[in-house]
């Protein structure tokens, strides 16, 4: 059965790419190199397996292959030494459930009809492990937070599906990293699938012996790193958290983060030493970021600004060992097509998602958000437009000269 095309609100939709059209700075929408792709694609491996490591709440930036000075990363940075590095990746929503739900499905967080925590994963939408699974695949699901567990039907179509939630204060990644060995070690001649979600670096940070990155509390008579979440956005928003502050809990994270570096490099090791190397596609990004005063708030889940939403991507591809970067803009939605395409398995649905070496410029991206908010964006030739439904609110960026979002573009 055809699905019908997961566009978000049509009238809404046709309002922002409108606005590229007033604003008379955007691209040619000419279609981008496919040089990033080439070599995968002339030496495409038959049937191969597929591992995607997940990781919840993780900022682009503080991964050394993204530009960090501290030494946060080196086992993802290997891992990107010898793979497809995405400079511009998009996921479709700011906090768990609708970002990795679109991701698996190519489908938009409101085609899935999800706006809130109270929407279960429909079940006339098909996940990427079902698909596999359909196609003699063995699919294996690891997760490790509750917005990515069998409640929300994140569980269908996997042979196997362990949970390691177990709320904020849990650290998990030694679990998670135990679990996906175990079934990395018992891989054999049928292709496998293997999802490994790792959770540790969403808040609450803490901080880890051996990845120390902080000198004492700026303040021991106030415990904010402690406090919850929300909090914590309110005292940002009203301009109560110091950029002293901040930076102590970006030590914190940036621990929380070297800690599930650590964990996912003892995961990688076991692939290579297994032999599985060359015959897999490992795939490395996060659901989302998360925010440090950027936009003088705290946290994810509150807006859809880059902090946010541009995410790690980092692909490598059975026999081809060497970096390669790319500018291209492209997707969490085009993952499930572009892996089809590479092992050549058909789908007649309709996608929101394309292959990547067919991704263009011109091709939007939407990111959504409708939890205790209703934000739209959509992003097109390196410009990105920002709805606010209930503020009745319109911003304009042009990602190619400001990234960060800080300039606001002019309405015209």
């Amino acid at each position: 059965m055809r699905r019908p095309i997961p566009w978000v609100r049509l009238f809404s939709v046709a309002w922002l790419v409108l606005g590229f059209l007033l604003i008379g700075c955007g691209g040619s929408g000419a279609r981008d190199s496919d040089d990033e792709l080439a070599a995968a694609w002339a030496v495409r491996a038959e049937r191969p397996n597929i591992i995607l490591v997940l990781v919840d709440t993780l900022r682009k930036d503080r991964l050394g292959l993204y530009g960090h000075d501290r030494n946060t990363t080196p086992n993802i940075d290997r891992l990107g030494r010898s793979s497809v590095v995405y400079e511009n990746a998009f996921s479709h929503a700011p906090w768990t459930l609708p970002s990795v739900a679109a991701m698996l499905t190519s489908q938009y967080p409101s085609a899935l009809g999800i706006r809130g925590f109270r929407r279960r994963i429909p079940d006339s939408a098909t996940f990427l492990q079902e698909i596999l699974s359909a196609n003699g695949y063995a699919t294996h699901g690891i997760v490790s937070h509750t917005f990515v567990d069998a409640k929300w039907g994140f569980d269908r179509g996997f042979d196997t599906f362990q949970s390691f939630a177990g709320g904020h204060r849990r650290v998990s990644s030694e679990l998670v990293t135990e679990a996906a060995m175990e079934i990395v070690d018992r891989f054999d001649d049928r292709p496998t699938f293997l999802m490994v979600h790792y959770f540790d670096p969403h808040f609450l940070f803490i901080e880890h012996e051996g990845f120390r990155f902080s000198g004492p509390p700026h303040d021991a008579d106030l415990e904010w790193w402690n406090m919850p979440h929300r909090w914590l956005d309110v005292q940002a928003s009203k301009g109560r958290i110091t950029n002293a502050w901040r930076d102590h809990l970006y030590d914190l994270y940036d621990s929380e983060v070297a800690f599930t570096d650590f964990h996912i490099g003892r995961l990688l090791d076991r692939i290579e030493s297994e032999g599985l190397m060359q015959n897999s596609i490992v795939i490395f990004t996060a659901d989302h970021g998360e925010e440090f005063l950027d936009h003088k708030g705290f946290g994810h889940g509150t807006s859809v600004y880059n902090e946010l939403i541009n995410i790690p991507l980092v692909i490598r591809w059975p026999g081809v060992a060497e970096e390669v970067r790319s500018s291209r803009y492209v997707a969490h939605v085009d993952l499930l097509p572009t892996l089809l395409d590479y092992v050549g398995i058909p789908w007649a649905g309709e996608l929101a998602g394309v292959p990547l070496r067919d991704r263009d410029s011109s091709r939007p991206i939407i990111a959504e958000h409708h939890r205790r908010r209703d934000l739209t964006t959509v992003i097109q030739d390196g410009l990105k437009i920002i709805e606010n439904e209930r503020r009745e609110t319109i911003e304009y960026y042009d990602l190619q000269v400001d990234p960060t979002e800080t300039q606001p573009l002019d309405r015209i």
